[in-house]
């Protein structure tokens, strides 16, 4: 039940209380008894009731204060006390609509409510009987304290009742929501394909919980170095995200299953004032584990139950398995995109790059001069190991951001992002650094800056013929053409790249 309905449900439970007193009054009025009552002033105790009844069923209790509808209580304990005296007729009768407020108090309002209005309940009585004209009496007296104490035994224990149905209702309710979301989870974390998106996931989700202040997913390798971290929720603004996980909680993690510290034991939240405590989970796949979930959470350390920690240690066994399943995935990714031989892209991460340049990009095609020679020379194995030294140079000799690609044989493709005017002293560095470590056999580089109004296939194309042309020209050099550059007429790499459009044209 929630909040809402319970402020409707006991204002318009009093309404209707006021309401069946009202045809109460009614049917004394007009039914056939014959009672030594004042009609006309009963009648005006009865449209009293009827305005509260009516006030109590269709006011807006949902837009008010939870304990709006008290003040019904209290105009029944005014009616009580003036009524008697209205209408002539002894306060005793009416004491047992005392206990009628208690009954909607005990049903509609949380416990100790009843005591709290047991002394209006007492001023009532007092000022019905001194109204009427009466004195309180030792029987008076008696009535009124057994009306009192069944009052409040009554009330209190429809409080209980109530409260404990109350409290059932919203834990089921708080377990199905929390089983909704570890399905939401499941499906969330079985869609991802990136280690960050999984990572991020599981942040959130465990934080989301266990109703955590923060979460951070750690990720780590078997020396315990960090390799990757996702954050949710509030951490210390003073976090300069060098504290490492402490190898004592690691091996309680890997003992125990999780662990429970003070917020002081963890930087990332020691200052943070609302942390009481933080709760460890590792993060495991199908085999070892490999990272930790930390929850700051409000509650004391010894306040934490055990279904915080178990929830928590689902979420994070779901996570483990889907970083587990997506760094498969990568890894088979990698492994199709990756030459064998020299480690490097291979033609089909070429091909990838090339989708991707953008205007001022140069495209690098380079191979080793009289490579067959080599190879009939001194054996296949030691051209092997030629490719894949030169496939370390390249790696080695570029910017990080760019790319390496063994585009076939002794081929290969490089991708220098907006190298544009540069891309000529790069590529004669490549030729010299190359030859600075006296290979048994030279380098010829051709490269084309590429230009937005052509294809990337039309920059590839210029980049092959200015390395052929670079052969005609005695191997060993660089040749780079620039937006707008052609190559010579008649030179073999111009007659190179009339040749590779018309076997593109065939293949159409």
């Amino acid at each position: 039940m929630s909040r809402t309905i319970t402020k409707k449900f006991a204002g318009r439970l009093a309404g209707f209380l006021y309401l069946s007193t009202t045809l109460m009054i009614l049917v004394i009025l007009v039914g056939p008894l014959e009672l030594d009552l004042d009609t006309s002033r009963l009648a005006l105790v009865l449209a009293s009731t009827l305005a509260a009844g009516l006030f109590g069923v269709f006011a807006p209790w949902d837009r008010w204060h939870t304990s709006a509808s008290l003040g019904l209580a209290i105009y029944a304990l005014l009616l009580l006390a003036f009524s008697p005296g209205i209408i002539k007729l002894d306060p005793v009768v009416g004491f047992s609509f005392y206990v009628v407020v208690y009954v909607w108090i005990g049903v509609s309002y949380p416990r100790y409510t009843s005591l709290l209005f047991t002394p209006l309940m007492v001023g009532s009585m007092i000022a019905a009987v001194e109204l009427y004209g009466g004195v309180f009496d030792a029987n008076r007296m008696m009535i009124a304290i057994t009306t009192l104490g069944v009052g409040v035994f009554v009330g209190e224990g429809l409080s209980l009742t109530f409260g404990m149905l109350v409290r059932s209702e919203e834990i089921e309710h708080g377990r199905l929501e929390t089983i909704g979301m570890i399905v939401d989870a499941a499906e969330d974390l079985a869609s991802q394909v990136s280690l960050k998106g999984v990572g991020s996931y599981v942040a959130w989700y465990a934080g989301e919980l266990v109703h955590g202040v923060g979460s951070r997913v750690v990720l780590v390798d078997v020396e315990l170095e960090e390799t990757a971290r996702y954050d949710w929720g509030v951490l210390d603004a003073a976090d300069d995200g060098n504290w490492q996980l402490p190898a004592a909680i690691w091996e309680r993690l890997r003992v125990d299953g999780s662990v429970v510290s003070t917020a002081g034991e963890v930087p990332w939240w020691a200052d943070v004032d609302e942390v009481k405590s933080v709760l460890w989970v590792p993060i495991r796949g199908s085999g070892e584990s490999f990272g930790a979930v930390a929850i700051a959470l409000r509650e004391e350390p010894e306040a934490l139950g055990h279904s915080v920690s178990a929830t928590a240690r689902g979420i994070a066994t779901q996570g483990g398995l889907a970083l587990e399943r997506v760094q498969a995935r990568l890894s088979l990714v990698d492994q199709s995109m990756r030459d064998e031989l020299t480690g490097v892209g291979n033609r089909r991460h070429a091909m990838g790059l090339l989708s991707r340049i953008v205007s001022n990009d140069a495209i690098v095609v380079l191979d080793l001069d009289h490579f067959k020679q080599v190879n009939d020379t001194f054996g296949h194995e030691r051209g092997d190991e030629l490719l894949q030294e030169l496939a370390g140079y390249l790696s080695r000799a570029l910017r990080d951001a760019d790319a390496v690609a063994r585009y076939g044989g002794d081929e290969f493709l490089l991708l220098l992002w907006g190298a544009g005017e540069k891309a000529g002293d790069i590529g004669q560095r490549l030729v010299d650094g190359w030859r600075a470590r006296r290979p048994v056999t030279s380098l010829s580089v051709g490269i084309a800056v590429h230009d937005s109004g052509v294809s990337a296939h039309t920059t590839f194309l210029r980049a092959d013929g200015a390395l052929y042309e670079a052969k005609s020209r005695g191997r060993d050099q660089s040749v780079v053409l620039m937006p707008g550059d052609m190559l010579p007429t008649l030179g073999f790499g111009q007659r190179r790249v009339s040749e590779l459009e018309s076997l593109h044209q065939l293949g159409r």
